[in-house]
């Protein structure tokens, strides 16, 4: 231990989406922030690379730019950020980085980043690959997406899923009928809101299930809501994410498009069963019927099948909720916080454990 204390820290540069924006991404990169800040071999300084709107703007890209100037003092320099970011701002740090002979790393989220990359022209997609997607390491957090990117990158493109710090809890089956479902997210079509709320207002009909979705509402959908069972609430802070979801019995997420969602993470720390859509992110580690309920997207009927389903048959709940109890240990967040610190350390020419 005395020796680890007298060995230089690796000084890591880390660009990163970051607050006070809102989203599931920004809460993956801030907890790789924090848990990095307590390590003994890394100093770390966060560089927020949101670009706010107005005149902020120019607040943002000054904030930005004067972390360019840090790259020569720092070993490793990272990028964690949205697709759309990692598109604009990762070229650029790219080769600023390598002009100054630094490693560089980049993580991003989400499940659609190989259409993003097609959505792009023929020429700038070839930016990308000699830059951004040719990172020393490039992290992916679906294994579909890291064999895709693989065939483009020369260097290292490794899987690191969107985890969350694991909640030890002690499980009992229910022996009664579940009726509490919350959908948590933005209110909006790309996360399927409205089919849910026309969907659950014709189950509330016959049924004593109760629904609410708890967001920002984008689409004005509260003002359309007429069953006192369904309701929308206010987001509340990340920080009471548990306290939250510790109210309801199953989670509701009828999305059009994701990558590994967050609050699904979260729902399985606390055991709770998920009805979601069959997406190739989603398959990867929902199987139907054992971590959870999978209909097609956009399917209302499925959609209702699976809710009347998981309340009727309590068997099915509490097999479901057993299964995430062991599925859930694949995203502790201190196991891929570490791997993640490794990672620094090896791009640096230094070993944790030296």
């Amino acid at each position: 231990m005395a020796e680890r204390n007298l060995m230089k820290k690796v000084k890591l540069l880390y660009f990163a989406n970051s607050y006070p924006w809102p989203g599931g991404q920004i809460v993956i990169f801030e907890q790789v922030y924090e848990d990095l800040s307590k390590m003994e071999e890394i100093a770390i300084k966060k560089i927020n690379v949101n670009l706010m709107r107005s005149w902020r703007i120019f607040v943002s890209l000054a904030r930005i730019i004067s972390g360019f100037f840090l790259v020569p003092f720092y070993d490793v320099i990272s990028l964690q950020a949205s697709y759309n970011y990692l598109h604009f701002l990762g070229p650029v740090l790219y080769a600023w980085a390598k002009l100054w002979g630094k490693p560089f790393l980049v993580r991003t989220s989400a499940g659609n980043n190989i259409e993003l990359y097609h959505e792009r022209n023929r020429y700038f997609k070839k930016i990308l690959d000699k830059t951004v997607l040719n990172a020393d390491t490039f992290y992916l957090e679906t294994h579909y997406q890291v064999k895709y990117f693989s065939y483009i990158s020369k260097n290292k493109v490794a899987y690191m899923p969107n985890n969350r710090r694991l909640i030890q809890t002690e499980w009992k089956p229910k022996t009664e009928r579940i009726t509490k479902f919350v959908f948590l997210g933005g209110i909006d079509e790309r996360k399927g809101a409205q089919m849910l709320v026309d969907t659950f207002s014709q189950i509330v009909k016959d049924y004593p299930v109760q629904l609410d979705l708890i967001g920002h509402d984008s689409i004005g959908l509260k003002e359309r809501i007429k069953s006192p069972r369904i309701r929308i609430l206010a987001p509340f802070k990340p920080q009471q994410i548990y306290d939250v979801l510790s109210q309801y019995d199953a989670l509701v997420l009828p999305s059009y498009r994701e990558g590994i969602p967050g609050v699904v993470i979260e729902a399985f720390m606390l055991d709770k069963p998920v009805i979601t859509t069959y997406l190739p992110s989603i398959m990867e580690f929902i199987e139907n019927e054992k971590h959870g309920l999978l209909i097609r997207v956009g399917n209302s009927d499925e959609l209702k099948a699976a809710i009347i389903r998981l309340h009727e048959d309590i068997d099915l709940y509490n097999t479901i909720s057993a299964n995430i109890r062991q599925l859930k240990k694949e995203f502790d967040r201190a196991y891929w916080s570490k791997v993640y610190a490794d990672e620094v350390m090896r791009l640096s020419g230094r070993s944790v454990n030296a």
